[in-house]
């Protein structure tokens, strides 16, 4: 009975390497300038749509509609086939893995380049969008004609960007915690501090875009879970001190 747990423990592990690894890649091969960075983005979002509507209308024989053009939203029909797509080659891999690799060798060196990697991920990630309201570019406060249009014909997410647009202050404060969260995920011996700052940002963006519609909802979800498995070696610790003691 232990050893299936093992082994279905270690499966785990797998899937969450291959899967997080399909879903952050290119990443930090994006970031190469003079515009190589963009058009290795570009390949690798074309060869995902080709194989998502490869495997879900030509395979699967799916007739709705499946928008792959870009229109500012990350929840759409083609992000969700796209998340089962890669999660069902996570499967695959996965299970492959566990068969050829049950010395753990080969585990054993990528689980420190993985974590390093999911690491370096949400810090530039929080710095990226902590920046975005440090300098306020993200969010704009209500103008005039806000101010005259009725209330019900606000959309949810027009009123939550109205409410952070309204405070400069309050976008600056938000700001300066997710950079800090990304600045100490950067060092290894603060990565437990800023893994935590991260979650509990991410957690509080993740309940908005649920509470008032904003399209990044798988986006926000999966870097809470990313925090979550940067502080997952010391989760007995954290509810020892948080919890328990």
């Amino acid at each position: 009975m232990k050893r299936i747990f093992d082994n279905f423990t270690f499966w785990g592990t797998l899937f969450l390497i291959a899967y997080f690894f399909l879903y952050i890649f290119p990443f930090p091969l994006e970031w190469l300038p003079f515009k190589v960075g963009e058009s290795i983005s570009s390949y690798v979002d074309k060869f995902w749509q080709w194989l998502v509507l490869l495997l879900v209308k030509d395979g699967a024989g799916y007739q709705g509609d499946i928008v792959t053009r870009v229109n500012g939203s990350g929840d759409t029909s083609y992000h969700f086939f796209k998340l089962l797509v890669q999660g069902a080659i996570s499967v695959i891999i996965a299970t492959i893995w566990l068969i050829f690799d049950r010395a753990r060798d080969f585990f054993g060196r990528i689980k420190r380049f993985a974590a390093v990697y999911i690491r370096y991920y949400l810090a530039f990630t929080m710095l990226t969008y902590g920046l975005a309201k440090v300098f306020p570019n993200q969010f704009w406060e209500p103008g005039l004609t806000d101010m005259l249009r009725p209330f019900g014909e606000i959309s949810p997410m027009g009123l939550l960007w109205k409410f952070m647009g309204y405070s400069v202050p309050y976008i600056i404060f938000t700001g300066v915690m997710e950079v800090m969260a990304g600045v100490l995920l950067f060092f290894r011996k603060t990565t437990r501090l800023g893994a935590i700052l991260a979650f509990g940002i991410m957690l509080n963006v993740f309940v908005l875009n649920m509470s008032y519609d904003v399209p990044v909802k798988l986006f926000s979800f999966h870097l809470v879970i990313l925090s979550i498995i940067i502080l997952s070696k010391d989760i007995m610790g954290l509810l020892n001190f948080f919890v328990l003691n």
